[in-house]
């Protein structure tokens, strides 16, 4: 799970100009959802939770480089 929200981080990063503000910003809300906000908004067992959040970033992260076909980072100097 780790490596595709690694792989959703670098892309944001990338996307915003390398904003590390923007990807701090998406940091925390990542962290909030994965550690409290998830016990709200999936009522299962720790488990299930589990498995559906990491599903739903491997997802986004599968899919970042699919569309970006591996490239993340533009041609800069």
């Amino acid at each position: 799970m780790l490596f595709f929200a690694r792989v959703l981080i670098v892309w944001l990063y990338e996307v915003t100009g390398r904003s590390v503000l923007l990807v701090a910003v998406f940091h925390a809300g990542f962290n909030a959802t994965i550690s409290e906000l998830a016990r709200e908004i999936i009522p299962a067992s720790d488990t299930v939770r589990s498995l559906i959040l990491t599903g739903v970033i491997v997802i986004a992260g599968v899919a970042v480089i699919g569309f970006t076909r591996g490239r993340f980072a533009s041609a800069r100097s």
